[in-house]
């Protein structure tokens, strides 16, 4: 979803978003079962209510967000029901173990739609799997509010976090925290894990602490008091092709801290995440190459500073929200020509 710099610099835009809310029938409900699991019957009640395909008919573009609008949204234009262009944001509608009849599908109604994906990597398999242009639109945060600075003591003390803790956040299926606390040794500082998925066994040096966006559980000020603080941040990740991790990871590098980040396929930009210059880059789901990586950074903090401020360039340079905003922009003005 965009944040609000990125919907001011779309506001204005020719372009429909869709509503939530509605319900839809039965024989609906098992049509968008059978072509995709992540389709919500919500979706296709209102793209065949009359106020809704009115809206959309009056729009120049319709972006869709999630891969269930998506498939929706490319339905209805193969159908003809729907006539304008449609710019899909996809995030992993590559699905772990399709069907054929999914597969099959869901390649039918993105096919119709003008794809974009936040990762490189995802974009060409993509265009491999469809056999359609995939664009690649880089993925931003706000490099104003996501700044270096010192966190709020009093925070850190009702925490009861000490000096010197590191930090791991993040609630998506794909974070790895199995493969961080094995890693965490006991001679290593305080680690503080902000989510609310289940974690195994903790170690009396690793800390749970109950963080989730969607339910305010912290507040983005507390979030990055809290990296602000931290002597470096890590992003555990299971294998996808997936860009998963990227807010987390791109927040605290924004801030300055230096990063391990898993090596995941779905790594976003290879050009521009380089181990070792503004992150740090660990095999995935492996806890020794994560514990070596911890240590490296905890004993050397000129090394982890170095790395920090390369990643707040880096992240200044080709990561941040208003150019987001931009190309965004950019793609749906072209559409809007081209549709």
């Amino acid at each position: 979803m965009l944040d609000e710099e990125q919907a001011a610099a779309l506001a204005g835009a020719d372009s429909a978003r869709l509503p939530a809310g509605g319900v839809f029938g039965g024989f609906g409900v098992r049509l968008a079962r059978a072509v995709a699991p992540m389709l919500p019957a919500i979706v296709a009640s209102h793209l065949w209510s009359r106020a809704v395909r009115t809206r959309l008919a009056a729009a120049s573009v319709i972006i869709a967000t999630a891969n269930g609008q998506a498939i929706a949204l490319g339905a209805l234009r193969h159908l003809g029901l729907l006539r304008r262009p449609v710019l899909a944001i996809a995030m992993g509608a590559l699905l772990r173990s399709p069907t054929g009849w999914q597969e099959r599908s869901i390649g039918w109604a993105l096919r119709a739609c003008r794809l974009v994906s936040l990762s490189k990597e995802e974009s060409r398999t993509l265009s491999r799997w469809l056999g359609v242009r995939v664009e690649y639109l880089p993925f931003g945060v706000d490099v104003d509010f996501w700044t270096p600075g010192v966190g709020d003591p009093e925070l850190r003390r009702t925490l009861g976090l000490s000096d010197g803790y590191v930090i791991a956040i993040g609630n998506d299926r794909h974070r790895d925290y199995r493969t961080l606390v094995a890693a965490w040794r006991p001679e290593f500082p305080t680690l503080a894990i902000i989510t609310t998925l289940p974690l195994p066994q903790l170690p009396p040096n690793v800390r749970k602490i109950a963080g989730n966006w969607g339910d305010r559980l912290l507040s983005d000020a507390q979030v990055r008091s809290l990296i602000r603080d931290a002597a470096f941040a890590i992003v555990p990740l299971q294998a996808t092709i997936q860009p998963s991790g990227q807010s987390a990871a791109l927040q605290a590098m924004s801030c300055a801290k230096a990063v391990i980040l898993s090596d995941i396929d779905g790594l976003w930009d290879r050009d521009m995440i380089c181990d070792g210059v503004n992150c740090r880059l660990v095999t995935v789901g492996d806890a020794n190459a994560l514990a070596f990586a911890a240590a490296q950074l905890a004993g050397d903090v000129e090394l982890g500073g170095r790395i920090g401020v390369a990643a707040r360039k880096t992240v200044l340079a080709a990561f941040s929200a208003r150019r987001m905003a931009d190309e965004l922009l950019a793609l749906i003005e072209g559409e809007g020509r081209h549709g």
